[in-house]
């Protein structure tokens, strides 16, 4: 079993996985062998069992964005997205909103961020966390980065304000976009922290628009990827 998302090399293998959204076999033509069974889309995405479990207790989500989880994944987060972000909720009119920041362990400009976090107050900052399925569930929206994240909060039905990090989450993002999975501000070199509380002040005045964004992201993942490429990997069959 391979699994990709860049679709730009060879591949021998029995069974190929490329969980992103608007992946198809398409991609993969001369690169894996035709009896290759495949896997494409988040519907395949590999979560965690508790995303599936909790999501079947999730209450609908009612359009208010009264919290907002913050997490630009497990790494250093070079380009300071985190800070980014925390200053757009400054504003006088954001400071009721509560906070809740995930950084990773290489994440080296904690005592920063928690000089920013104190001074704004109603702001949580945590740390090694298993995964983030109890802040999904509280959240009421999400500002974070492309990539596999994107498949837990989607399973969630948690709306999301996303930033592509790296180049090859772009694609992806931007065809979330325009189907109207999430609002999607653009490469992290083009947000400022200005655009990022337009949006979510955007957001906090549409309840529809949150509880669209939710509503279309539960039907893209349902958290039950494992099982099906395991099934796949039993059964294989072309997907």
């Amino acid at each position: 079993m391979v699994i990709d998302d860049l679709a730009d090399r060879q591949h021998d293998c029995d069974l190929l996985l490329d969980q992103n959204y608007g992946s198809s076999a398409e991609r993969y033509r001369g690169l894996v062998a035709a009896d290759c069974t495949q896997c494409h889309g988040p519907e395949y995405a590999l979560l965690k069992p508790v995303y599936a479990e909790r999501r079947a207790q999730l209450p609908a989500r009612d359009g208010q964005a009264r919290r907002v989880l913050l997490y630009f994944g497990g790494g250093a987060d070079a380009a300071n997205l985190t800070r980014l972000a925390v200053q757009a909720f400054q504003a006088p009119e954001l400071a009721p909103v509560e906070l809740d920041i995930v950084v990773g362990a290489s994440y080296d400009r904690q005592s920063s961020l928690e000089e920013l976090a104190a001074l704004r107050g109603n702001t949580s900052i945590h740390r090694r966390l298993p995964d983030l399925v109890d802040l999904m569930v509280k959240a009421d929206l999400a500002i974070g980065a492309g990539g596999a994240t994107t498949w837990e909060r989607c399973c969630m039905g948690l709306p999301t304000i996303v930033i592509s990090i790296a180049e090859n989450q772009r694609p992806s993002c931007e065809a979330l976009s325009s189907n109207g999975m999430i609002d999607y501000l653009g490469h992290f070199d083009q947000v400022t922290s200005e655009l990022i509380r337009h949006h979510v002040l955007s957001l906090q005045k549409n309840a529809e628009s949150l509880r669209d964004l939710s509503e279309r992201g539960l039907k893209l993942v349902d958290g039950d990827g494992v099982l099906k490429v395991t099934k796949a990997m039993i059964y294989p069959k072309s997907t």
